[in-house]
């Protein structure tokens, strides 16, 4: 065969550009210690939590949470999560949305709910006017009028169940061509949840929500069991944000069995901080949840290094690495030990202070040097997918001798 001189300096560019590429590849891999993404947790934490996923009771879905900041707001980082209990276990669906997006932010738009936007207002469960929200996922909307609620969702997540999330006092959203009481089943609790049903899987379908209704988003589901991770973040959260009573209390409508808690950078982020402040917060929330919600899992997962802003003189300031960050991770890590639940180290994986300055060249860190980037939350999620994994696989290895002793007894 003829070779051209397209192939030869194709040959040829591919010899000198390949190095760089791998040497670019091997840089970034230097960056992530995977070895240290481990669950730090007492022998069998999770064992039931596995038993779920790999043998759902009942058909049902296992719901999982993804709890955090404006990290967890944006959508990138628990996307490989989700992935991971995909090609695992299989999904349940997409989990809860809602019409927002918070500051505008880039998030991914695995599904969009659009509508008359003067046909809603709504506000959050931080807003000073709304502390106190019943809402499970701290967002309030109230239809003005008649309103259309469109949702559309991936091939990728076929809808066939939609649960809306309403308050109780207030008329119920239905599926438009249905009447309000075709296809509904609702629970007595408060919120209300209904479970709207179609009859074939779709990528879009329309709600009809009545005048007046206060709803709070939905949960889009495929109708198979598996697990199916809600992603709950609000931008500028800290530990105490979320630690009150009626959210708490809420949370056991979405009936999560795992509940992961990315949180920790806004608290590492202050002028004056407090290791001490910081432990009563996070032990008071926690406690609150293991109070509330007995049967589900819990793991803190320690936030990555950032930097804050300091003042060298009027006007003039500088980038430094935040000096608490140690401090954060090492307070996570003591509550989460003394109250026997999880723990995942992300901030020494991603190599603590003294990386920051590469996460930051290697494109990992955005250029506010707060929030990584989609390339960064990929890496961030798959951490603790990994670590999760790991656990997983060690709950085999548990299962491994009764599976042993059962065919002995067989013979």
């Amino acid at each position: 065969m003829k070779v051209s001189r397209f192939h030869i300096a194709f040959l040829l560019s591919l010899l000198f550009c390949c190095p760089k590429v791998v040497a670019q590849q091997s840089s970034k891999l230097d960056l992530l210690k995977l070895e240290l993404c481990t669950l730090q947790a007492p022998e069998g934490y999770l064992d039931e939590f596995w038993q779920l996923c790999a043998s759902p009771m009942n058909g049902e879905t296992t719901p999982i949470i993804h709890l955090g900041d404006s990290h967890v707001q944006g959508g990138y980082f628990s996307m490989p999560i989700r992935q991971f209990f995909d090609d695992y276990f299989g999904i349940g669906g997409l989990g809860w949305v809602a019409p927002y997006r918070f500051l505008r932010s880039n998030q991914p738009q695995p599904a969009k709910i659009s509508g008359n936007r003067s046909g809603w207002s709504g506000s959050f469960i931080t807003s000073r006017k709304y502390v106190g929200s019943s809402s499970p996922t701290g967002i309030t909307l109230t239809t003005n009028g008649l309103s259309d609620v469109e949702i559309t969702a991936t091939d990728f997540y076929p809808i066939k169940k939609v649960v809306v999330f309403r308050d109780a006092s207030t008329p119920p959203l239905y599926l438009k061509g249905d009447s309000p009481s075709q296809r509904l089943l609702a629970t007595s609790e408060e919120p209300i949840a209904d479970t709207l049903s179609l009859s074939l899987p779709t990528s879009s379908l329309t709600l009809v929500a009545p005048n007046g209704a206060r709803w709070y988003g939905a949960s889009l589901e495929n109708g198979y069991p598996g697990p199916l991770l809600h992603t709950i973040g609000y931008n500028g959260a800290f530990y105490a944000t979320f630690n009150q009573h009626n959210f708490i209390e809420q949370l056991h409508l979405l009936r999560p069995q795992l509940l992961i808690i990315s949180l920790g950078t806004n608290d590492m982020l202050v002028n004056r901080f407090s290791s001490d402040l910081l432990a009563s917060e996070v032990r008071s929330f926690v406690s609150a949840l293991q109070r509330t919600l007995p049967s589900t899992a819990i793991i803190l997962t320690s936030p990555i290094s950032a930097y804050t802003t300091k003042r060298v003189r009027r006007r003039v300031y500088r980038w430094e690495v935040s000096r608490y960050a140690p401090d954060v991770a090492k307070t996570l890590e003591q509550v989460a030990s003394s109250l026997g639940c999880g723990y995942i180290d992300l901030y020494s994986a991603f190599g603590g202070i003294t990386k920051a300055d590469a996460l930051l060249d290697a494109g990992w860190l955005s250029k506010d040097r707060v929030h990584l980037t989609r390339e960064g939350y990929d890496e961030a999620g798959k951490a603790i997918a990994y670590a999760l994994l790991s656990d997983f696989r060690r709950y085999l290895e548990r299962q491994r001798p009764l599976f042993y002793q059962d065919k002995t007894r067989q013979k």
